[in-house]
């Protein structure tokens, strides 16, 4: 169960995060696109950067190779 106490945290947590989303919209607002667009691609080379090498595909098994093909007789 949760107390009374617990809620009014949260719903403090929830109440501070709805302002900073607003506070980072109208920051966003205010920049012109293409520094909104730089900071995009900064941010997405950053997220890369813990998501592995996306320099080329993730390798497909042999085994799933094999399979679709044997479930596809077009791909033959």
């Amino acid at each position: 169960m949760v107390s009374e106490k617990d809620r009014e945290h949260f719903r403090r947590l929830a109440e501070i995060e709805a302002e900073l989303n607003q506070e980072a919209l109208h920051a966003c607002a205010a920049r012109p696109p293409g520094v909104n667009i730089a900071l995009g691609l900064e941010l997405g080379e950053f997220a890369a950067a813990f998501g592995g090498d996306v320099s080329r595909p993730d390798e497909v098994a042999p085994i799933t190779l094999w399979h679709r093909r044997s479930q596809n007789p077009i791909a033959r």
